[in-house]
C-alpha cells in the first residue's frame, strides 16, 4: 500500500489514492488494481497480537481491547480534539454577533478587523476539523479491518478444533450426566448447531464490525454532550440546569427502552438460530425428505418458525418506534423549557448573541441526543453478538495431538503376564518343535503393552 511510503501531506489529504481513483474513472476496476494490505493489517499479524493477550478467564472484549490498546488510545486523543473543534462554530458565531452589536453602537476599524479575524478563524478551524474527522474515520475503518482479520482467523481455528456432538468425549459426558439423572436441555443441545455457526459468521460478525468501524461515536458522544451542556450553562446560567434535568429524565427513559430492546434482540437471535438450523437440516437431508414425502411437514415447521421470527421483528420495530418518538420530542421540549425559564422565571433579556448561540449549541446537543438511541442500539447488538462469539469460542475442543501422544511411561493399553495361545489341531500341537515351545514359554512370561493415543 503506497500510504506508508507517501509524505505527511499526501496522507493528510489522502493523495496517495489518486492513481486508484483515476483508474476507476477511466475504466472498471479489477482485482489486480487494488493495493495490497500492509503487513500490519494482515489477519495473521493481528491474530498473533490477539493470541499474546489471550488468557484463560479473560473475556473476548477485554482481550481485543488490550490487543489494540495503542490504536484505541490514539483514537481517543483524536476524538477529544474533534469534539473541541466542533464547538468552534458556535464560539466564533457568538463573537461575530457580539462584534456586530458593538459595531452598530460604535463603528470603529477595530470592530471591523475583529469581524474579519473571527471569520478567518472560523474558516481555518473548520478546515482543521474536517481533516481531523477524516483521519479519525480512516483510523476506525482500519481498526475494523484488523478486528475482522483476527475474528476470521480465530473463528476458523475454533471451528476446526471444536469438539463435535458425536465425539468420544461428548459420549462419555452424556453417559455421566445420564447416571447423575441430568438431561441436556434443547437449548444446550443446539448450541453448536450449524444454524448458529452460520449466524456467528454472518450476522453477529457484521454487528461487531459495525461497532468497531464507528467506534469514534462511542468516544465523541459523551464528550460532545458534556461540552455542550457546559457551554449552555455559560450562556443561560441556571436555566440550562433545568434543561439538564429534563435530559436526565430522557436518558433514563431511553435506557429503559433500550434495555427492553436488548432483551427482544436476544430472543430474536435465538429464534433466528433455530430457523436457520431447521433450513440447514432440511437441505442436508433433502434426499430422505423427498423419498418419504415429508416436504409438507418440514415446510409447515419452517413456516411456523418464520412466523415467530416475523413476530419478534415486529416487536423490535415497535420498540424502535417508541425510542424514536422519545428522541424526537425530548430535545424540542427541552429547548422550549430552557428559554421559557430564562425569560419568564429569571427575567433575563434574550439577545441575539445568547439566542442564536444557544440554538446552535443546542442543535449539536440535540443531534447527539437523537443519535444516542441508534448508537446504544448498535452498541447493545454488538455486545450481544460479541458475547455469542465469546461463548462459541469457549466451547470444548478436541485435545491437541501433542497432548494425546505425550503419555506417561506407565500409561498404555495391553496385557501383563498373559498366557498367549495359537489355535491349531492336537497333532500340530504334538509336533510343535522345541524352539516353538521355548517361544511359547517366553511369551507367557513377557509383559505386552500396546500404547494407543
Amino acid at each position: 500500500m503506497p500510504e506508508f511510503s507517501s509524505s505527511w501531506f499526501d496522507r493528510l489529504f489522502f493523495s496517495w489514492m489518486h492513481d486508484l481513483l483515476r483508474k476507476g474513472v477511466a475504466r472498471r476496476l479489477e482485482y489486480s488494481d487494488f493495493y495490497n494490505l500492509d503487513t500490519i493489517d494482515m489477519p495473521v499479524t493481528n491474530w498473533k497480537r490477539y493470541l499474546r493477550q489471550r488468557k484463560p478467564g479473560r473475556s473476548l472484549l477485554v482481550t481485543i481491547a488490550l490487543a489494540f490498546a495503542p490504536e484505541l488510545l490514539l483514537q481517543a486523543i483524536f476524538c477529544i480534539i474533534v469534539c473541541i473543534l466542533r464547538y468552534s462554530g458556535p464560539f466564533f458565531l457568538q463573537r461575530i454577533l457580539k462584534s456586530i452589536q458593538l459595531s452598530s453602537k460604535n463603528s470603529s476599524d477595530m470592530s471591523v478587523r475583529r469581524l474579519y479575524l473571527d471569520a478567518f478563524g472560523l474558516l481555518i478551524l473548520t478546515l482543521i476539523l474536517s481533516l481531523t474527522t477524516n483521519q479519525v474515520l480512516w483510523a476506525t475503518r482500519r481498526l475494523s479491518v484488523r478486528v475482522k482479520g483476527l475474528l476470521v482467523a480465530e473463528l476458523t481455528a475454533k471451528t476446526l478444533r471444536r469438539r463435535g456432538k458425536g465425539s468420544l468425549e461428548e459420549k462419555k459426558k452424556e453417559k455421566t450426566e445420564a447416571k447423575d439423572g441430568e438431561e441436556d436441555s434443547p437449548k444446550a443441545s443446539s448450541v453448536a448447531a450449524n444454524g448458529k455457526i452460520m449466524n456467528l459468521l454472518t450476522v453477529d460478525f457484521q454487528r461487531v464490525l459495525d461497532v468497531s468501524a464507528y467506534l469514534n461515536n462511542i468516544y465523541s458522544m459523551p464528550l460532545t454532550l458534556g461540552i455542550g451542556i457546559w457551554y449552555m450553562y455559560q450562556l443561560l446560567g441556571v436555566s440550562a440546569l433545568v434543561g439538564l434535568s429534563l435530559v436526565c429524565i430522557y436518558v433514563l427513559l431511553s435506557k429503559i427502552l433500550v434495555k427492553r430492546l436488548a432483551i427482544l434482540q436476544e430472543e430474536l437471535n435465538a429464534v433466528s438460530d433455530e430457523r436457520v438450523s431447521m433450513i440447514t437440516e432440511l437441505l442436508q437431508g433433502i434426499k430422505a425428505v423427498k423419498l418419504f414425502g415429508w416436504e409438507s411437514r418440514f415446510v409447515d415447521n419452517i413456516d411456523a418458525q418464520r412466523e415467530r421470527h416475523l413476530n419478534y421483528l415486529w416487536r423490535v420495530t415497535v420498540w424502535w418506534v417508541h425510542i424514536s418518538i422519545v428522541s424526537f420530542l425530548g430535545p424540542m421540549l427541552t429547548l422550549i423549557v430552557i428559554f421559557a425559564t430564562y425569560v419568564s422565571v429569571f427575567g433575563n433579556k434574550l439577545t441575539a448573541e445568547v439566542a442564536f448561540t444557544s440554538i446552535s449549541v443546542f442543535q449539536m446537543v440535540r443531534n447527539e441526543l437523537e443519535r444516542m438511541p441508534g448508537i446504544f442500539n448498535s452498541i447493545v447488538n454488538g455486545y450481544v453478538s460479541l458475547c455469542r462469539i465469546d461463548s462459541y469460542l469457549g466451547q470444548p475442543q478436541v485435545q491437541d495431538l501433542e497432548m494425546r501422544v505425550a503419555l506417561e511411561p506407565n500409561d498404555g493399553l495391553g496385557f501383563e503376564h498373559a498366557d498367549l495361545e495359537w489355535e491349531g489341531s492336537d497333532a500340530a500341537k504334538e509336533n510343535t518343535s522345541k524352539a516353538g515351545a521355548q517361544d511359547l514359554a517366553t511369551a507367557r512370561k513377557m509383559t505386552t503393552k500396546v500404547v494407543t493415543p
